[in-house]
């Protein structure tokens, strides 16, 4: 392998890795915004109290915020390639979307974030997730 070829998958790995990484960072800032204490792991977050009851508001606030997290990213990628910074836009572009097209795949057997949402906002449990398949398109 040729070292722009190296260099492009390196750089799409440490994107993706720190989208992810950074997707949980947005959870915790919900989490500690509305003091509830928790641990953040580097693939999740752990709550210190198992039985936690949460406001409608609070968990729009707290699933919304990774989902807001990776749109801003999506959008930020897509102005980068616009503007002409066309790997890193890319790479930005890429991972946000197929960490949010994973996770609605995830959904069918756990309860993503977008499924989360449409709980909490009270909408069917398909409304997020047929949404953001739509956008691939």
């Amino acid at each position: 392998m040729n070292l722009p070829h190296f260099t492009f998958l390196l750089g799409l790995i440490v994107v993706a890795c720190l989208t992810y990484f950074l997707h949980e960072c947005a959870h915790g800032l919900a989490y500690f915004y509305f003091e509830i204490d928790f641990d953040l792991k580097l693939n999740t977050i752990v709550l210190q109290k198992d039985n936690l009851f949460l406001t409608q508001f609070q968990k729009s606030v707290i699933y919304g915020s990774g989902v807001g997290f990776t749109f801003l990213q999506g959008v930020t990628g897509f102005l980068l390639v616009k503007k002409g910074s066309s790997n890193f836009g890319f790479f930005l572009l890429l991972s946000a979307a197929v960490f949010r097209w994973a996770a609605t795949l995830q959904g069918i057997w756990t309860g993503s974030d977008e499924i989360q949402m449409s709980i909490a906002m009270g909408l069917p449990t398909t409304f997020w997730p047929l949404l953001v398949s739509l956008s691939f398109l």
